[in-house]
């Protein structure tokens, strides 16, 4: 997520009626306050991951324990300067200790929303939203994809598309273990029942390409968790130790805007969760946040397992009816039942995500907070 210098880079459209940067930016900052509030948390928790860039930004978190129990978060930074956004990464051995930023992406255009994963041979794989400028015409929103045999060492020019755009953005990837495929998730309005790009779309979908070892194949709709009546977006998926696929998402009414920022303050906005053996065929959605139509916003949802991966997390940010502050709650997946939300408050910011530290209970949380323009990833540990 973008706050208000740099989301606005985000939501041009290559078709008419885009939007001047000015009245993005101040839409912008209406839907943070009114999530978020006029400024960071009272007290902002944690420590700085993202150090090194203290007049810039830092946002879009991606969080990864590897097997060898090694954690990396990979980020948006624009940390070069000169305009400049590209993708950072840093590992620690025991969460808490950091290496510095090593760059992932080089490019004419913007890099952000990154997302991690490991297959079982200890490649690493990086799934990203790419943004390129199209002169007054607007943004051409493209998924991108690379690897690194370490995670340490990456090539920046060294990427694939997944998903040509124009609009397709924040993507989650998944490496499935039972069908030895990539698989990477994300949400686009312009895509038609085939997956092609149909400019007459207007409703947020979910998406996914996959790729067994032959190279990406084209975007396939999802069943069972689009419909007409609702925008889908910003989706997390995960694989469960049984092999069957777990995604939460943001859902909100249809007749709202499809633009990215929309889910920060629209008032129908839900967090749904789902379970598929295949990726593509669905469960029918179960809702996650509290109470459907309760009038708060409840978005930006993500997932977290314990060590041996049995038991399973959905975090999202919430903001009550008539709330002007938003906070991180968390509840229980226990496929189909969901857990009541408790608040998770050592994590003060917005993008949060979490994963274990060890067998004891102790989990690693990263997150975006600060100023605007000047938001950094922070981290702490934290026992349930």
């Amino acid at each position: 997520m973008r706050t208000p210098a740099v989301m606005n880079e985000e939501l041009g459209r290559p078709r008419g009626g885009v939007p001047g940067k000015a009245a993005v930016r101040a839409a912008t900052a209406a839907a943070l306050v009114a999530l978020m509030g006029c400024g960071p948390p009272p007290v902002i928790t944690g420590q700085v991951l993202s150090a090194g860039n203290q007049g810039g930004q830092d946002e879009d978190p991606s969080l990864l324990r590897a097997a060898d129990g090694a954690l990396s978060v990979a980020w948006y930074s624009d940390r070069n300067g000169g305009g400049d956004k590209e993708l950072f990464l840093s590992r620690s051995a025991d969460g808490q200790a950091w290496s510095d930023p090593v760059q992932l992406t080089r490019s004419d255009g913007d890099s952000f929303y990154p997302s991690l994963a490991q297959d079982p041979a200890g490649t690493f794989h990086l799934a990203w939203w790419r943004v390129i400028h199209v002169n007054v015409l607007g943004t051409n929103n493209k998924i991108l994809a690379k690897s690194s045999a370490d995670g340490t060492t990456w090539d920046l020019d060294q990427e694939t598309i997944v998903a040509g755009g124009p609009n397709d953005f924040v993507p989650s990837l998944v490496h499935d273990r039972v069908g030895s495929r990539l698989l990477v998730f994300f949400a686009s309005p312009s895509r038609g029942a085939d997956g092609r790009v149909d400019l007459n779309e207007k409703t947020l979908r979910i998406y996914v390409s996959e790729n067994a070892g032959s190279g990406w194949g084209s975007p396939r709709r999802l069943n069972g968790v689009n419909d007409d009546a609702t925008h889908n977006t910003f989706p997390f998926a995960v694989q469960r130790e049984d092999g069957r696929f777990l995604m939460v998402w943001t859902r909100y009414d249809a007749s709202a805007s499809n633009g990215v920022l929309t889910v920060l303050s629209e008032r129908s906005t839900e967090t749904m969760m789902s379970t598929s053996a295949n990726g593509i065929d669905w469960d029918a959605p179960v809702l996650v946040s509290s109470a459907s139509g309760d009038g708060a916003v409840d978005t930006l949802p993500s997932l977290y397992a314990d060590l041996t991966r049995a038991s399973w997390t959905a975090l999202w940010l919430t903001a009550a009816k008539g709330s002007s502050t938003g906070s991180t709650v968390e509840a229980a997946i226990a496929d189909p039942i969901v857990g009541a939300a408790a608040a998770r408050p050592e994590i003060t910011g917005y993008s949060p995500r979490v994963a274990p530290l060890d067998g004891g209970g102790r989990f690693l949380g990263v997150w975006v907070a600060g100023a605007s323009g000047r938001q950094k990833i922070r981290f702490d540990a934290f026992t349930k």
